[in-house]
């Protein structure tokens, strides 16, 4: 039989085409194979973490974050017990595509501890909570919560290092920043780890430092769910302050035009007085009838107690005052001890004992929707933009639910976090003075769509009437309706590029992400 060239080729063509055929089937069925559910559990359970799964009834209950506004489900949750533990979830994610995120204390804003959206393999680490004191370092797991931790430095020779309020929330969540009543002398809670344990996403454990992984450190400090799973940190702390003279003033301005005056003295008197690292003051802004209130508050940790609050911040005080509108309707002066100091701080009774209340603080679920900004020294706030967030706030909402505004002081004059170089961490905010943050918030579901227009719109009526003005956002106050890249500029405007450029060296693939990571570009 003779073969024409031409038949040939076809035949030939056709030959290859069938046998390309099966072998892209062939790719594509493996790789459908390797991305089910069923695969991944399969994993998951030879590797003995025990997934829960949808179909187990602790699932719904094991995957509820803080912020029950956004719900999400994920493929799967594993408790992890040791580093190894965490390795395993790792590599199983990674081998069949699905995205691996860690939790914490799961207090993200985003619920970016549940992934953020649906599908994505959640570990745990609520078991990695060793704590051990050794010199001024204490070691603690990385799912450690904050009420025992504070509890624990007490106990052993009376330290303390810098952290947020609430006893619930995980230590290792304070990576993105981490401030507390002490950063102004101290600095941020970044600032104080030295060490971490850190899984990659290869699954190989790490330790990451100045002088080891130094660049897988500096992005930890500030950005640190997309670069790896910390399961341990090693944390500077400090002999604890003798004393903590606390105070409350709370006023209920009777027009917008006053209270815009009482923002304004806040922010010049904090951007202008020599104002000592021991003291800390911040304003809670609240929602209330018939007008809001306004509440200032604060704590100072000299040796002088009392004596040294009133010498310093009598000023401000007096100046308040001479506003001639309201004396306060409530005013609190606590001369107390650093753990007692914490329990007030937290709102907690200062009276009860603080084993109790710090390790046994109930895990909290409610609908919120939160955010903030960052203005520096240079650009305060203006007449105009105080007395719009006044008027708008004034108006109030018919949404069914509750709002709060915090003005909290960063930087300004002998502030240990504007201390340090802007560079010498991810976090990207140090020449940056107040945060403000507004909250809308309700007990129950659902959260109303009005409210979270209404939580945006008091932000906007602030920085719309400055534009051209620089502001900036906080990463631990994450916009849940940002996107990825408005959320880099907001956040790391300028690390954004070094932050990419270490994701190529240690999460080429993106096997930790969530809707705001970073990507290997």
């Amino acid at each position: 039989m003779v073969c024409h060239s031409f038949l040939c080729t076809v035949s030939l063509c056709v030959f290859l085409a069938a046998s390309a055929s099966s072998e892209i089937l062939g790719v594509n069925l493996l790789r459908n194979e390797r991305n089910s559910p069923t695969a991944l559990i399969g994993c998951l359970t030879k590797a003995g973490l025990s997934p829960v799964t949808p179909s187990n009834p602790s699932y719904q209950n094991d995957s509820l974050p803080v912020n029950t506004r956004l719900i999400y489900q994920p493929a799967s949750l594993v408790y992890a017990n040791t580093a190894k533990d965490v390795s395993a979830a790792v590599k199983c994610g990674a081998l069949h595509e699905v995205k691996v995120n860690a939790r914490s204390g799961g207090h993200s804003y985003a619920s970016f501890g549940t992934g953020g959206e649906d599908g994505h393999l959640i570990i745990s680490l609520d078991n990695l909570n060793n704590m051990k004191l050794s010199g001024e370092y204490v070691t603690v797991g990385a799912g450690t919560k904050l009420g025992p931790l504070y509890y624990f430095l007490w106990e052993n020779g009376q330290r303390a290092t810098v952290f947020g309020t609430a006893p619930q929330i995980g230590v290792g969540g304070h990576l993105h920043g981490g401030y507390g009543f002490l950063s102004r002398k101290w600095g941020l809670f970044l600032d104080q780890v030295v060490e971490m344990e850190v899984v990659k996403a290869d699954g190989s454990v790490v330790t990451a430092n100045k002088d080891s992984n130094a660049d897988l450190f500096w992005a930890l400090r500030g950005a640190p769910p997309s670069f790896g799973v910390i399961t341990q940190l090693t944390i500077l702390t400090h002999p604890a302050p003798t004393h903590a003279a606390t105070f409350a003033f709370t006023y209920n301005w009777s027009t917008p035009y006053i209270a815009s005056s009482a923002f304004q003295i806040f922010q010049h008197w904090t951007a202008e007085a020599d104002m000592p690292s021991d003291l800390t003051l911040q304003v809670q802004y609240t929602d209330a009838s018939p007008v809001p209130t306004f509440w200032l508050i604060g704590a100072y940790y000299g040796d002088d107690g009392i004596a040294g609050l009133n010498k310093t911040v009598q000023p401000l005080w007096d100046a308040l005052l001479a506003l001639n509108d309201s004396v306060p309707t409530a005013t609190i002066f606590e001369d107390l001890n650093w753990i007692q100091n914490v329990l007030y701080e937290a709102g907690l009774d200062p009276t009860t004992d603080p084993k109790v209340a710090l390790e046994d603080a109930p895990a909290i679920h409610y609908p919120f929707y939160c955010n903030s900004v960052f203005y520096s020294a240079d650009d305060l706030l203006t007449n105009a933009s105080t007395l719009s967030f006044a008027q708008y706030t004034y108006n109030g909402t018919s949404a069914d639910m509750n709002w709060i505004a915090y003005l909290y002081l960063f930087g300004g004059k002998n502030s240990a976090i504007s201390a340090v170089p802007q560079d010498a961490t991810a976090y990207n905010a140090r020449d940056m003075f107040i945060n403000l943050q507004v909250c809308g918030n309700r007990n129950t579901m659902p959260f109303p769509d009005d409210g979270l227009s209404f939580t945006e719109g008091m932000l906007k009526s602030v920085t719309d009437m400055m534009p051209g003005v620089r502001f900036t956002g906080y990463p631990n106050h994450v916009d849940s309706q940002l996107s990825r890249e408005e959320a880099h500029a907001s956040y790391y405007p300028t690390h954004t590029q070094r932050l990419q450029e270490i994701m190529k060296k240690v999460n080429q693939k993106a096997v930790f992400d969530y809707p705001q990571g970073f990507l290997p570009v």
